[in-house]
């Protein structure tokens, strides 16, 4: 026995089985239809829940990136495709016609920080945290890395004691990225020698850098807040 959905089994041996299709209904005299799909133009993957407007209509994109608007006068609209993350594109269509859209994402031509968060806001000295991420980075060249950082203001960091560290090395394609990095609620007092971070609530920053064959070469910010703190309890 094969369960195909909720209402359809499939036994073994003869099955009948009928399906009703709902044929596509032709618009009203006079009337007519724009439809289509909307996909990624970088990777022709379908994208769902695209805002579409259309001389005051509202439409978003369904699972497979179609769309459609029903019962329209037969003239020219313009129509207009949006969704964060993506540049918005217009295009103009009269009815009865088939639209297909690509939606170019937007890249990030330097590095951004969306968020950094902890995931952990009260945390135990000597355990272990996490920090929650996203960020933007451009295409990473060859020999180039790029580091953020997330620290605790006034204590020394020496990844991953006292700060948590996400790096992109040379190869990496421009994008947003989000995961989640950890870090030791720990620090180093000396060469090699740590101790527990002292009770407290701290500020989170952040800072982030580039270094080309283990050289720094830029420094894009530093200690910027992020506004969060962690309590060190």
């Amino acid at each position: 026995m094969k369960q195909l959905s909720s209402d359809i089994v499939i036994t073994e041996g003869y099955n009948e089985l009928n399906v009703q299709m709902e044929p596509r209904v032709a618009p009203p005299p006079g009337k007519g239809l724009i439809w289509g799909f909307v996909t990624d133009s970088l990777t022709g993957e379908p994208v769902p829940d695209v805002r579409i407007t259309l001389d005051g209509l509202e439409r978003y994109t369904e699972w497979a990136g179609q769309y459609e608007f029903r019962d329209l006068a037969i003239r020219q609209y313009q129509i207009v495709f949006s969704k964060e993350g993506y540049e918005t594109v217009t295009r103009y269509a009269t009815p009865d016609t088939q639209l297909n859209v690509t939606l170019p994402p937007i890249v990030p031509t330097k590095p951004e920080l969306v968020y950094a968060e902890p995931a952990e806001a009260v945390i135990a000295s000597g355990a272990t945290g996490h920090i929650n991420y996203k960020v933007g980075i451009p295409d990473i060249t060859a020999g180039n890395r790029l580091f953020f950082l997330f620290t605790l203001e006034g204590v020394r960091c020496w990844t991953p004691y006292g700060c948590a560290n996400v790096n992109f090395r040379a190869g990496a394609t421009a994008g947003y990225y989000e995961g989640s990095a950890s870090w030791y609620v720990k620090y180093m007092t000396d060469h090699f020698k740590f101790a527990n971070i002292p009770r407290g609530t701290y500020r989170l920053l952040s800072w982030c850098f580039l270094t080309r064959d283990g050289t720094l070469v830029k420094t894009y910010w530093k200690d910027v807040d992020t506004g969060y703190t962690i309590t060190v309890v």
